[in-house]
C-alpha cells in the first residue's frame, strides 16, 4: 500500500479492530479541550456475536484523542448516525453529542447524558396487536403465537421490533421471550435511519442547531435543541438513506433527501410536501452538495454532478465498486479558490481525491503483497519505506503482508487534535489510519490544463495621459455617431466585394468548388513543379466521404492554357475509375514557348461525356520562368 507525497502518515493502528460507517464517525470538540475529539460508533462486538443470543449484541462508542483512545460508552441499540451540534446556553467552544440509536437520539454533554428525544410512536398492525392481546390473557402458547405471527408476516416491515426478534429467536429462548414481553403493552416504534443538522436563526458562528432526523417511517422531524420541541415533520415516499441540509430554519432551508428508490428528493422552507429532485437510475451510497453542484455516489460504479436546480451536467465512471464517499473541506493559503474536494474509497482499496470529475490524487493505491499471509503478519510492527516514483515523487510504502486489498469502508476529514485537514480511514479488517496532508500540498486537478487566474493575470500597458491621447479620445466621443455610420459603409463595402468576386469565381469556373454532377464527391488538387522552362503540372483527385459512396468512372482532366505561351502535353487526360478513399495522381508536361513578364493563369477542369459543364475545376499560376541555361 502507498501513499500520496501529498499526506504525512500519523498512526497506523493493526490491533484497534474497528468496525463501523462514515455516518457513525465524527470530529468535534465535545470536552471543551480546544481540540477536536474522534467519535466513532464500533460495531465489531455486534458482528462477531451476530448469531449468538439474545443478549449477545453490544455496540460501543468510542473516543480517541490525538493518537489514543480515551473513552468508550457501551451502547445496547445499533447507531445509525453521530453528530456534533452548538446548543444554546452551552459553553462557547464546547459541542454537544448526538446519538441515534433505535427510536431514540441521545444527547451528551461533556460525554454525559443530558437528554433524550423520543420519535412518535406508530399505529401496530391490528392483527398482530390482537394476537398479542390473546397471548396476554393466556389463549395462546409461545408456539401459537409464532405460528400466527408467520402468517400475517409475509410484510415483515409492518410488524413491530418485537415480533420481529420473537420470529428470528431459537426454539429454547421462545418460552423466556414469551412471558417477558406478553404482560407489556405492543407498541411499534420507528428508528432512525439519517441524522444530520441546520442552524436554527442563522447561519452565523453564534447560531444553534436543529436536529434533522429521517426515520423508517418515511418522515423527516425537525427538533428545536433548546425547546427539545418537534419544529416540523414531513412525509416522504420511501425510507430516507442521507440528508443534507443547508440554510436555517428560522429564515431558509434546503434539505435534500437520498431514499431506498433511488431519487433525491427536495425540502425547502414553507412547502408542506417533498418534491423530485433528482432520479439517479441506481441506489445511491453517498450525497453532498458544494457551491456549484449536488455530487452522489451511486451503486452503479458511478459518481454523478448534477446542477443546483437538479440538471446532469457530469458522470465519472470508476472500474470498481465504490465504498463510501465524504467531503473533504481543505483548508490551506494553496486552495485559493476554495474549491470543495470529496473523497472517494473504492473496493480495490484505493483512496482518491476528487474536485468535481477530475482526479486531483491518489492518496492511497493498494499494492497487494507476494508474501505469505498469516495472522503474525498481520500483528508485525509495520515497515515504511520510500519509494521512487515514475514522475520523480516519493511515495511512502506501508508493509503490513496482506495479499488482498483492505479497503477503505469509513471516513471523515476535519481538524482533529490541533490539526486542521487530518483524514481518519478505517479498514474493512479494522485497521486505522491518521493522515495529515502536508503544509506543501496542492490539489491540482490531473491531466487537466490549468487556466490563468485573474491574480496572474499581466498588468495591461495602459497608455499615459499625453495630449495626443487626450485628443484623440475627445474626438471619439465627439465624432462618435460619424465613426459608427462610416464603420457601417466600410462592412457593407467588403461585404459587396466578396460577394461579387465569389460570383466570378462560380461564372468562369475558377474555383475549386464543384457546379454539377459529382462534384459533391471529388476533390481536386493541382499543383506546379518546376523552374522553367519545363514545368510539371501534378492533379490530384480523390473521392471525399459521403454517405452514397460509389465508383465513379468515364472521367476526363481538361487543361485550358494560353497556346501562344505555353505547350501542354497531354491536354486531355482519361481518369480511371475512381474508387472510395484512393488518390489518383496525373501529371502533364508544359513547356514555355514565348518568354512573357505576366503571370499566366492556367486552368484545370475534370469534365465527363453527359455534361457540358465541368464537375469541379481548379486554376493555379504559372511562375515565372527561369532564363534558359542552353
Amino acid at each position: 500500500m502507498t501513499i500520496s507525497d501529498s499526506w504525512l502518515l500519523a498512526k497506523h493502528d493493526l490491533t484497534v479492530n474497528l468496525s463501523t460507517f462514515s455516518q457513525c464517525m465524527c470530529l468535534g470538540d465535545i470536552f471543551d479541550s480546544s481540540t477536536n475529539e474522534l467519535i466513532v460508533a464500533d460495531f465489531s462486538q455486534y458482528f462477531k456475536n451476530i448469531h449468538s443470543n439474545l443478549g449477545g449484541f453490544e455496540f460501543k462508542i468510542k473516543i480517541f484523542k490525538g493518537t489514543k483512545f480515551i473513552k468508550e460508552v457501551p451502547y445496547f441499540e445499533a447507531p445509525s448516525g453521530i453528530i456534533p451540534f452548538k446548543c444554546k446556553g452551552n459553553d462557547k467552544n464546547c459541542l454537544d453529542l448526538a446519538i441515534a440509536a433505535g427510536p431514540f437520539i441521545y444527547v451528551y454533554r461533556k460525554l454525559s447524558s443530558y437528554y433524550k428525544y423520543t420519535l412518535p410512536s406508530l399505529e401496530p398492525n391490528l392483527d398482530e396487536f390482537k394476537l398479542w392481546e390473546q397471548a396476554r390473557e393466556g389463549n395462546l402458547t409461545p408456539e401459537e403465537l409464532r405460528e400466527k405471527l408467520k402468517q400475517i408476516g409475509s410484510d415483515m416491515h409492518k410488524l413491530t421490533s418485537r415480533s420481529i426478534r420473537y420470529l428470528q429467536l431459537p426454539v429454547n429462548l421462545l418460552h423466556q421471550f414469551f412471558n417477558t414481553y406478553r404482560v407489556i403493552p405492543l407498541e411499534k416504534q420507528t428508528v432512525v435511519t439519517c441524522l444530520t443538522k441546520m442552524s436554527k436563526q442563522h447561519s452565523g458562528p453564534n447560531s444553534w442547531d436543529c436536529l434533522t432526523v429521517g426515520t423508517e417511517s418515511c418522515f423527516i422531524y425537525i427538533y428545536d435543541c433548546v425547546t427539545h420541541n418537534n419544529l416540523c415533520e414531513v412525509a416522504l415516499p420511501s425510507v430516507p438513506v442521507h440528508l443534507n441540509a443547508i440554510g436555517s430554519f428560522d429564515i431558509d432551508y434546503h434539505i435534500l433527501v437520498t431514499c431506498r428508490n433511488g431519487i433525491i428528493y427536495s425540502i425547502k422552507r414553507g412547502e408542506a410536501n417533498a418534491k423530485v429532485y433528482v432520479e439517479t437510475g441506481s441506489q445511491i451510497i453517498g450525497l453532498l452538495r458544494t457551491e456549484k453542484a449536488v455530487i452522489v455516489a451511486c451503486m452503479d460504479q458511478t459518481v454523478k454532478g448534477f446542477s443546483l436546480e437538479g440538471r446532469p451536467i457530469w458522470r465519472v465512471r470508476h472500474s470498481c465498486e465504490i465504498l463510501t464517499i465524504a467531503p473533504m473541506n481543505f483548508n490551506s493559503s494553496n486552495n485559493r479558490n476554495h474549491e470543495i474536494y470529496y473523497i472517494i474509497c473504492l473496493s480495490d482499496g484505493s483512496v482518491q481525491i476528487y474536485c468535481d470529475q477530475h482526479l486531483c490524487d491518489k492518496c492511497i493505491t493498494w499494492i497487494p503483497s507476494t508474501q505469505n499471509t498469516t495472522s503474525e503478519d498481520n500483528n508485525s510492527t509495520i515497515k515504511v519505506t520510500e519509494t521512487g516514483q515514475n514522475n520523480n515523487q516519493s511515495r511512502k510504502l506501508i508493509d503490513y503482508h496482506l495479499a488482498k486489498p483492505d479497503p477503505i469502508v469509513a471516513c471523515c476529514f476535519g481538524k482533529y487534535d490541533r490539526e486542521i485537514n487530518t483524514l481518519i480511514l478505517v479498514s474493512q479488517a479494522g485497521h486505522m489510519l491518521i493522515l495529515i496532508v502536508k503544509r506543501t500540498a496542492n490539489f491540482i486537478p490531473m491531466d487537466v490544463i490549468s487556466s490563468r487566474t485573474i491574480g496572474k493575470l499581466d498588468n495591461l500597458n495602459i497608455p499615459k495621459k499625453s495630449n495626443l491621447f487626450m485628443n484623440l479620445t475627445t474626438r471619439e466621443q465627439l465624432n462618435a455617431p460619424q465613426m459608427y455610420r462610416q464603420f457601417v459603409n466600410d462592412l457593407r463595402f467588403l461585404k459587396r466585394s466578396i460577394s461579387s468576386t465569389f460570383l466570378n469565381m462560380l461564372e468562369n469556373y475558377s474555383n475549386p468548388i464543384p457546379v454539377s454532377g459529382y462534384g459533391d464527391q471529388i476533390k481536386l488538387n493541382v499543383q506546379v513543379q518546376g523552374l522553367g522552362p519545363e514545368f510539371t503540372l501534378i492533379c490530384e483527385i480523390v473521392q471525399i466521404k459521403s454517405n452514397t459512396m460509389s465508383t465513379l468512372n468515364g472521367l476526363y482532366i481538361l487543361i485550358l492554357f494560353n497556346a501562344s505561351v505555353y505547350h501542354v502535353n497531354p491536354v486531355l487526360i482519361p481518369v480511371a475509375t475512381i474508387y472510395p478513399c484512393f488518390k489518383y495522381r496525373y501529371t502533364s508536361s508544359i513547356t514555355l514557348i514565348h518568354e512573357t513578364i505576366n503571370e499566366e493563369e492556367i486552368k484545370v477542369f475534370v469534365i465527363n461525356k453527359q455534361s457540358s459543364k465541368p464537375i469541379i475545376s481548379s486554376s493555379v499560376k504559372m511562375p515565372i520562368s527561369e532564363p534558359s541555361t542552353e
